[in-house]
């Protein structure tokens, strides 16, 4: 940068430079001895000698200056451009580790409840077979229903189960590909 900053100057020191070297080369040139010129026509013709030089210098030094701005310029968008994809990339990795935290509370919410209906279920088969064992065919039928129930309830809360297992893993295979873009970026 620093460097960068050393030839912002070389156009306004070359455009000094050659101004004083056109008025020196006017003057050796044409001023008689010591003595200046008092006509205004000597005055005239020093003038658009001067300006005929010195402008399509400066313009250059002018137009070099805008095309350093114009760069300057394009680089900071370039950079703008790149920040605020990297901020959005951010953002979707950010909301997509809440969706996963809240998902992770879930499953173990749903985990937890299917050990408790596994255990139901359990107990269910157990008083059955005692109320087969004591020949109670309507303690077996009212178990049996309700074990029954509990199944279907297990069933149920298993494939919610899995459907959260299912968006957990499509969440960390999308925060997998906006990491790997949000690396390739920076």
């Amino acid at each position: 940068m620093k460097e960068e900053n050393k030839f912002d100057k070389l156009p306004f020191v070359v455009c000094l430079v050659l101004f004083a070297i056109v008025i020196l080369a006017y003057l050796i040139n044409f001023a008689t001895g010591t003595n200046i010129s008092p006509a205004n026509d000597d005055w005239g013709t020093f003038g658009d000698f001067v300006g005929g030089i010195t402008n399509p210098i400066i313009a250059l030094a002018v137009l070099w200056y805008v095309w350093k701005s114009f760069q300057t310029n394009r680089k900071a968008i370039d950079e703008l451009v790149k920040q605020t994809s990297i901020q959005k990339t951010e953002s979707q990795i950010n909301s997509l580790h809440s969706n996963n935290s809240y998902l992770l509370a879930s499953q173990t919410k749903h985990e937890k409840q299917l050990s408790d209906i596994l255990d139901v279920i359990n107990t269910k088969k157990q008083e059955i077979i005692k109320a087969v064992e004591n020949n109670n065919r309507e303690k077996f039928e009212k178990l049996n229903k309700e074990k029954i129930k509990f199944e279907e309830e297990f069933a149920l809360s298993k494939e919610r189960y899995l459907k959260i297992s299912e968006n957990l893993d499509a969440n960390l295979n999308k925060i997998n590909k906006l990491e790997k873009a949000l690396n390739e970026i920076t």
